[in-house]
C-alpha cells in the first residue's frame, strides 16, 4: 500500500484516540506535525516581534483596506489616510509594543505609500479584487486524487476578463526566472488553481500575470512566462506525487543536515538515529 494510504489511515486512528501528546520519530509526521496533526510550537514568553510578525501586519492592514475598496480606489491622499488609520487600529488591536510600534511606523508610512502610488496606476485595468482567497483543485495520481490547496494574497480579475496573482513580500521575494523555472512553485500553483475555477466564487479565467509586490518594485511575469512557469510546475507535482505514492520511496528523518526543528527534542532524534551518521556529520563540520 502506498505510503500516503498508510498515513491516513493511521493518521485518523491517532485522531480518534485524542491523544495529549505523540512522539514522531521519522517521516512527514517528524517533518511537519503542525500541518498534519495540528501540532503547534508555543511561542517563548516576552517574545519579541519578529519580521514574519511584521509581514503579517502588513498583510492585515491591506486586506482590510481592500476589502474595503475591491472595485474602486479612493484619491491618493485619501487612500494614504486611510491604511495609515487602520495601520494604527492594528498595532492597538495586536497589542504590538510601544517601542516596537515606534520602530516600525517609518517603514509602514513609507510602504503604505509605495502601495497607494502602484495602486492608482494598476487599478486602471482592475475591475474585481479578491483577499486572502482560498481555493483547491485534486490531482490525478497513483494512489488516488491529491487534493493541494492554497490561499492567494491577491487573485485580481482584470477588466479583459483574465486574472492576475499577486503575492506581498515584505522580504525577499523570488525571481521571474525562478518562478518561470519551476522553482519558485506558490503562484503557479494558485494560477493552476484559477484556471480550473478552484477558488470559490471566481469563474475559470487565464491567467495574465503573476506579480510579486515587494514595496519597492512589482516583478511580473508576462502571459507567456505566466503559461510556461503553471506546464512546469504541472509537470513537477505529477513526478512529485508519483514518487512519494510509490511504496519504495523513503521519508528521510533529516533530510536537510543542520536545520534544525521544534519537535527534534520530542521525537527523541539523537537517541535513535544511526550512530555512523552522527559521526560523519561531525566528521564533515571539523
Amino acid at each position: 500500500m502506498p505510503f500516503r494510504s498508510v498515513c491516513k489511515k493511521y493518521i485518523s486512528m491517532l485522531k480518534e484516540l485524542n491523544p495529549q501528546m505523540i512522539l514522531p520519530s521519522h517521516g512527514p509526521i517528524h517533518n511537519n506535525p503542525k500541518y498534519i496533526l495540528d501540532l503547534y510550537p508555543l511561542d517563548d514568553l516576552d517574545k519579541e516581534d519578529s519580521a514574519s510578525d511584521y509581514g503579517s501586519f502588513i498583510h492585515e492592514v491591506l486586506q482590510k483596506f481592500n476589502d474595503l475598496h475591491n472595485r474602486d480606489y479612493p484619491e491618493k491622499e485619501k487612500a494614504e489616510a486611510e491604511l495609515l488609520k487602520i495601520a494604527e487600529e492594528k498595532l492597538k488591536d495586536k497589542h504590538i509594543k510601544d517601542e516596537t510600534a515606534a520602530l516600525w511606523r517609518e517603514r509602514i508610512l513609507q510602504q503604505l505609500k509605495w502601495i497607494v502610488e502602484t495602486e492608482i496606476r494598476y487599478r486602471e485595468d482592475i475591475d474585481l479584487v479578491h483577499n486572502e482567497i482560498k481555493g483547491q483543485i485534486k490531482l490525478n495520481a497513483p494512489a488516488g486524487d491529491f487534493t493541494i490547496t492554497a490561499k492567494a494574497d491577491r487573485l485580481d480579475e482584470t477588466k479583459d476578463g483574465y486574472v492576475n496573482i499577486i503575492d506581498y513580500k515584505t522580504g525577499k521575494s523570488a525571481s521571474v526566472r525562478a518562478v518561470v523555472a519551476g522553482n519558485a512553485p506558490q503562484l503557479p500553483i494558485e494560477g493552476i488553481i484559477a484556471e480550473a475555477g478552484g477558488f470559490a466564487d471566481v469563474l475559470p479565467q487565464m491567467v495574465k500575470s503573476f506579480q510579486y509586490w515587494d514595496f519597492k518594485t512589482v516583478k511580473t511575469t508576462s502571459e507567456e512566462q505566466s503559461r510556461k512557469a503553471m506546464e512546469v510546475t504541472v509537470k513537477n507535482l505529477a513526478e512529485l506525487l508519483a514518487d512519494f505514492d510509490n511504496p519504495e520511496t523513503p521519508y528521510i528523518a533529516n533530510p536537510v543536515r543542520g536545520l534544525g526543528s521544534d519537535y527534534a527534542h520530542l521525537s527523541r532524534f539523537l537517541e535513535w538515529s544511526v550512530k555512523e551518521d552522527v559521526v560523519e556529520e561531525e566528521d564533515e563540520n571539523e
